[in-house]
């Protein structure tokens, strides 16, 4: 009975943090980057729409090998929307990252025998700093699913040996949902008591090697480009051992550098929040260590290992040499999160969506941050001197670090009334937008957030996402934001004028309905990266409407202008002046009413 009102504290412990860190703005928070993709579509979508999604997905399509990955955004979209659609998602979206901290939380105390520990471990898993895409509603129902897999998996692997063969379907399932998480499978079999038999690691290598071939077979027969244009085999090693190095520097780093970057970066808010923090956190912290005793390792501390190294005698407190072990694994584990992460290379990113290549090392960080913590208090703690400075200290910690989590949803938030105010002033300056119509938005001045951006590639399906155009026109119209220098992507091709953009996951060119056009050609001395992007739009001159930021940051239409591109082509006419209003006539979505709540 106390376990069970134990659980229950801790979950409304844990609930709290990330619903602090990472939710708590969640009523001015919307949809932001691929959100539009994967959340915003099914919004709009009907059951009809919704059973073709699913069935294309996984019977024809699997979308970059991850089936389940893009099935599980859309269904909970899906499910939530409706009346206060937002609201619904980013609350559980708190709860799937408050479960997640929960079993991390459950199995520290089951590998640490210790509760504190445990805690603590938990919270900094809720608050991994390498992480900035907590707030972020796709990384949350996709990669932190995926990670819940990972978690679920481990838990029944330690708990219940005789069901582990659930555990390596999850891993399936973490495979088909974001792969990064898998590569925590590997050293699975050290949190087992038969971690020494070899018959248990040969098992374990051929579930987990059988499992990686079979998803990579699959995805080279469905023509997965992700696979097919990895690079030369000495290049993909390189990068894995390169990013077993610089990615667990990282993020080991931004336990320091993050919160520091918040002290540097403070507003009044910030001040609130975390003053208002720390008091709760810091009698927290001293309720906990006083009420349990410490239980890092079972061993007797006052028992001492005695071993020979190089005719030296070394003699070493038990529970120290126990605790250097955790820590050894806790290093190994770390390092073999970023195995699958070359994908990313390099893991170095600090700020952004970037960060989700961190998203494995989550556990395995928080973990050895926890051990090397833990270590140093067991050697200074009988000080009751230092026992108190670090209390305070520790607690200081925690809230400047929700502090800077706090700091991200400000971010979110910018960026939000940034783009209703932005979407809304587009549809304002094209109420003659037509069938096949390209509207540019040269950003000179447009706003940018540090965590989180405002205008990325899936701008160019908002618009057909707000209003609902024609179903028999050609093409919807799109809106692609550029820089000043977008004039330089339109080209003549075999005697076409087109736009080439460069945000798409295939080298080959592509039309804005998904064409694949082998016979247009870039021009030479032309450089494709793998997975660099082409989206290619033909123009026509007299569907084409140009908007512009002035110095204020405001949205304006260019009435009057001649373009002429490198390539010699001109623009002389176009819709340069407003005419009637013909948007007017199509009924908007349900996205444009979440948009405008």
């Amino acid at each position: 009975m106390y376990k069970r009102i134990e659980n229950i504290l801790i979950l409304i412990l844990l609930l709290a943090v990330n619903f602090i860190a990472h939710s708590m703005q969640f009523q001015n928070m919307g949809l932001y980057e691929d959100d539009y993709e994967f959340l915003a579509k099914a919004v709009n979508w009907d059951q009809v729409a919704y059973s073709e999604y699913l069935s294309d997905t996984w019977l024809k399509i699997w979308p970059q090998g991850r089936p389940l990955g893009f099935s599980i955004p859309q269904t909970i979209a899906y499910i939530f929307k409706g009346d206060n659609t937002l609201s619904a998602l980013y609350l559980f979206g708190a709860l799937i990252l408050t479960i997640n901290a929960f079993l991390c939380f459950t199995i520290f105390k089951a590998f640490l025998k210790d509760f504190k520990a445990a805690l603590f471990g938990a919270i900094l898993f809720s608050l991994f700093p390498a992480d900035t895409t907590k707030p972020y509603l796709l990384h949350i129902f996709h990669i932190q699913t995926s990670l819940m897999f990972c978690l679920v998996a481990l838990y029944i692997y330690i708990k219940h040996q005789k069901f582990r063969f659930i555990s390596y379907f999850l891993g399936i399932c973490c495979l088909i949902t974001y792969e990064t998480p898998f590569s925590l499978f590997l050293l699975f079999p050290l949190f087992s008591v038969e971690s020494k038999g070899k018959k248990l690691w040969i098992k374990h290598c051929l579930i987990i090697a059988t499992s990686l071939a079979l998803i990579v077979l699959i995805r080279i027969l469905m023509g997965d480009d992700r696979v097919t244009l990895l690079g030369h085999w000495s290049t993909i090693i390189a990068q894995i051992m390169a990013s077993m190095v610089f990615g667990p520097v990282v993020s080991m780093g931004l336990f320091l550098y993050a919160p520091a970057r918040t002290v540097l970066h403070m507003n009044n808010e910030l001040w609130i929040v975390m003053l208002t923090i720390f008091p709760v956190v810091l009698g927290l912290l001293i309720w906990v260590i006083y009420q349990y005793p410490d239980k890092i390792v079972k061993a007797d501390s006052n028992k001492v290992r005695e071993f020979t190294l190089l005719a030296v005698t070394i003699r070493i407190q038990d529970w120290t040499w126990q605790w250097m072990k955790m820590t050894l694994f806790a290093v190994l584990w770390l390092m073999t999160a970023y195995i699958l992460s070359f994908s990313h290379y390099p893991p170095v990113v600090r700020y952004g969506r970037g960060t989700s290549v961190h998203i494995s090392a989550t556990i395995p960080a928080s973990l050895l941050c926890v051990l090397l913590l833990w270590g140093i208090w067991r050697m200074l703690a009988h000080k009751k001197l230092f026992r108190n400075i670090s209390l305070v200290l520790l607690a200081g910690y925690i809230s400047v670090v929700i502090g800077n989590r706090y700091s991200i949803q400000q971010d979110f938030v910018k960026s939000w009334n940034f783009q209703k105010q932005y979407w809304n002033d587009v549809i304002e300056l094209i109420p003659d937008v037509d069938d096949g119509t390209i509207v540019f938005v040269v950003n000179h001045h447009l706003p940018e957030e540090h965590y989180i951006l405002s205008n990325t590639w899936t701008d160019f399906i908002i618009l057909g996402e707000l209003i609902d155009f024609p179903e028999n026109w050609s093409r919807e119209p799109i809106v692609i934001s550029t820089d000043g220098n977008w004039e330089k992507n339109m080209q003549l091709v075999e005697g076409k004028t087109i736009y080439r953009g460069n945000r798409s996951r295939d080298p080959l060119l592509f039309t804005i309905d998904g064409r694949k056009e082998k016979n247009l050609q870039l021009p030479a001395g032309t450089i494709i990266y793998p997975w660099s992007l082409y989206w290619i739009f033909e123009i026509d001159s007299s569907n084409v409407i140009l908007l512009t930021d002035d110095i204020n940051g405001n949205l304006i239409r260019v009435n009057d202008i001649e373009i002429n591109t490198l390539s010699g082509i001109s623009f002389a006419t176009w819709k340069g002046k407003m005419s009637e209003r013909l948007i007017d006539q199509y009924p908007t979505t349900r996205l444009f009413e979440i948009m405008n709540n």
